[in-house]
Parts: C-alpha cells; structure tokens; sequence
C-alpha cells in the first residue's frame, strides 16, 4: 500500500500517460482542440507568462460532454511550454476519494511532496482538478489555496451542479466557464478531422439572427452558399444521422454501434440522477427511484403537463416540479417556457427538451431494441435546436427563446436583445412556410426562418427565409 506522499509522486509520474489517453484517439492523435481547449490554453498562457491576473478557471457542464479531455489537453499544453511535471498536480477528486483520501488531504500532502507550504511556492504551479463537485466542501478548500500564492493557478472541471454550490467569494475569483454537447462542426472535427471553415460560424450567425429584414437574412445567407457547399462536399451521407443518434457527446461519438452507445448514455443518465441531483436537491429514495421513469416519460413529449405527469406517475406535483426544475438545472434537460403574459406562462405547461438528442434516442432505445430513433427525427431536431439557441443566446444571457403555445403558429420565438423578434419553426423534412407566417405576422416579428432540407429560398411576401439544415448545422 503507497504512502499518500508516494500515491502524490506516483500520480505525477503517470500524469503524461493518463491524459495521453484521455487526449488521443485509438490511433495514438492527439484529438483537434475546440474552441473551449482554445480559450481554457489562453488563460494558462497568459497566466504562464504574466500576462494576466486570473489564477482560477472553472469548467462547468453536463456530464459526458468532454470536460475531462480538454483538462487533459490543458495537462498536455502546459508541458509543452516547458512546465515541470513537478510542478503540475493534475487528479480527479472521485479517484482520491476511492483511494481513500479527501481533497483536502490530497492539497496538504502536495505540499509535503514539494517539501514547502503553497505560501512559498515561487515557481508556477498548476492544480489540474477534474469531478470537483464530489467533493462537497471543494470551493472553500480551493479558495483557501488561491489566496495562498499568486503563483498557483487553479483549474477544475464539474458537473452542472458544481455551479449552484459557487458562492460570491468564488464568482469573483474565478472565471467560469461552459462546456455543451458537440456542435456537427466539433463533431466532425472529433470523429474525422475535419476543421471547420475560418469565421463561417459567425457569418451564418449574424445573417440568421442579426438582420434587420427578411430579404437581408436571405441575402447574406445567399453570399454564403457557396462556402458551406464547399464544407459539405468532403462529409460523408450518414454524419448528419449519426450526429442525431450519437454524435454531440464526445465518448460515444467514435461509437460504431449504437446499442452500445446508448448502454453508456444511459449509464451516464443513471449518474447524473444518482449525483447530480442529490447535490441539487435532496429527494428521497422513492423519489429518485421514479426520476428515469420521468426521463422515459419525456422522452415521448416535450410539452409537460405537470400536473398530468404527477398523476401520471403516482407523485405529488409539488414533488414533480421540484424534480423537473432539478433536472432543468443539471442540464439533462432545457426548460422552454410558453410565449405570453405572465399569466400565460402560469396556465401553460413549459415545453422541456433534451439537452442532447442523443440522450432522446438512448431513452427510446429503452423501450426496445427495434425501435429507430430517427422515426423520433422531429422531436431529435428540437433537442438540437434547443441546445443551439441554449448555447448561442439563453446561457450568455443575449436572449430569450419561448415556445408557440397555440397550434399553426412557429415552434419558437427568439427575442435577442437589441435585435426583435424572430419566429422559428424547426423540420425534420420538407415543410412549408405556413406556421413560420402566422407567427410572424400575430406577433410581428421582423421576419421568420423555417429550418428545413429544402433549398435556400424567401417567401413572397419575403417575411419567412427557408433555411436548409445544411446551413443551421454550421452556425
């Protein structure tokens, strides 16, 4: 049995090798950064060089979405810039506590290791901390070492749920960052190397969302059409239909299979209900028991009825709202309240979307193997939609997505601050512009986009765009 001293010395000797693995694929290459490795690498260098004031990075995310890669990456980043392994603790708190050690342990036997205090470290230092949230107390251990030194730099990656437990003194000493599920860029880049085109992504963003008319956005979209030809033409038939099944969370995007694939999504949904809500929320066993039957049950809709699914589900609705809000705020789903008044959003029920469709098709496999989740396609390319507008506006705070509570009317409506109102209606297929119009004429929006895989085009009244997916996915 090792010393903690000698578990410390054994940890930083395998350090290389373990994110080694984590940081490269089955063919021994080291996997592309995205763009959250890019910006978590600037803020190590900047700090490397003295560049900078901050000392303390917090990644945050749904389980499953990569944090533990770009940790990895980060790891590896910093050797190459000529940082003694010595000088880089790098662990992941879930390890120590099976090993038997608290964090707190773990910082204080680091220091014995070193053979000073963190107060007279004077070289730079890096604490690399993955699956901070299983430590229950970790934001007052690590602030403790943070006002110990200036020359320690803190980065630790959590769930969700790690952000809840942030407290004032941590928020202004830290910068926290999120990390989603893959984009079909990142994915593409993940599962075959494929770099997206240079500033595309925010070309296509502005259009969609930024302009001032309808026949503005069709315009730019239209100077953009032969740039995302070009990206298309090197991506095999079947990306798009494996980035729906398996394809935005990073550990089964290299799967082949899909039953297996959704075995360890649904492993990976087991563990945020088992840890992440606990953490959230205290729910007792009954309680928790029923959380994956909830899961199931939404898996066939979006549009919950509380009440409906409380009754439903032999729960009291207090309790199924506490449960839904938990799920909301660990990010398994996206919570999309209906477009209205107050008092229209206490009579309807909020639609919730699946934060990656993935986890939609996993659950469905459930029901049985034989089931295709791509006979789900409409309600996969909703959980896509939300997470794009979760990650492009609702997160950042830039602006509001709802949802169209009364029938023929678009799927959503996006108020972006400064920039209107636009109404959205998402297709699987070939669909016409009907509902996309009514909403943007009852709620006058300054034009409309209906999502769909027909060709680029405007409506005559030129208030509605068609945007094929082939654009939507690279924005």
């Amino acid at each position: 049995m090792l010393s903690l001293i000698e578990f410390i010395g054994q940890k930083i000797k395998d350090g290389p090798a373990h994110a080694k693995g984590l940081a490269t694929d089955v063919d021994g290459r080291e996997y592309l950064g995205r763009n959250m490795f890019v910006k978590s690498k600037k803020y190590l260098v900047d700090f490397l060089r003295g560049q900078a004031d901050l000392r303390w990075l917090i990644m945050i995310g749904l389980r499953g979405v990569g944090k533990s890669t770009i940790l990895a990456q980060s790891y590896l980043e910093l050797l190459k810039c000529g940082v003694g392994a010595e000088n880089i603790l790098y662990f992941s708190v879930d390890q120590i506590e099976v090993a038997g050690y608290s964090l707190a342990q773990f910082l204080r036997a680091f220091e014995e290791y070193k053979g000073k205090s963190f107060d007279l470290i004077s070289e730079k230092t890096f604490l690399l901390i993955d699956e901070t949230q299983t430590e229950g107390q970790w934001g007052k251990i690590l602030k403790s070492v943070y006002d110990r030194n200036k020359n320690i730099f803190i980065f630790c990656t959590g769930s969700s749920a790690l952000e809840l437990q942030s407290n004032s003194d941590i928020v202004r000493r830290s910068q926290m960052e999120k990390l989603y599920p893959l984009s079909f860029v990142e994915f593409q880049m993940i599962k075959n190397r494929k770099l997206p085109k240079k500033d595309l992504k925010k070309k296509l963003h502005q259009a969609l969302y930024y302009s001032e008319s309808g026949t503005e956005c069709f315009t730019r979209l239209q100077s953009l059409e032969a740039e995302v030809k070009s990206y298309w033409s090197a991506v095999l038939p079947d990306q798009l239909e494996r980035y729906f099944t398996i394809g935005t969370l990073p550990f089964t995007a290299g799967y082949k299979d899909n039953v297996t694939a959704y075995t360890q999504i649904n492993g990976l949904i087991d563990r945020i209900i088992n840890s992440d809500l606990v953490a959230i929320k205290r729910f007792d066993p009954s309680t928790l028991k029923k959380v994956k039957q909830i899961a199931l049950y939404l898996s066939d809709k979006d549009v919950v009825s509380i009440n409906a699914l409380a009754q439903d589900l032999g729960m009291h609705a207090i309790t199924a709202t506490g449960v839904m809000d938990a799920l909301a705020q660990a990010e398994l789903v996206i919570k999309i309240p209906p477009h209205g008044s107050s008092s229209t959003k206490v009579r309807k029920p909020a639609k919730f979307l699946f934060m990656s469709p993935n986890i939609r098709a996993a659950l469905i496999n459930i029901y049985s193997i034989k089931v295709d989740p791509m006979d789900f396609k409409g309600q996969l390319m909703e959980d896509l939609a939300a997470l794009h507008y979760y990650r492009e506006f609702i997160n950042p705070g830039t602006g509001v997505l709802t949802y169209e509570a009364t029938k023929n009317r678009a799927d959503f409506l996006l108020s972006i601050k400064g920039g209107g109102l636009i109404a959205i209606e998402i297709g699987s297929g070939r669909k016409g512009i009907g509902q996309a119009l009514n909403s943007v004429q009852d709620r006058k929006c300054k034009y409309g986009l209906s999502i769909n895989i027909d060709r680029l085009s405007i409506s005559d009244d030129k208030l509605v765009v068609s945007v094929p997916h082939s654009f939507f996915f690279l924005a």
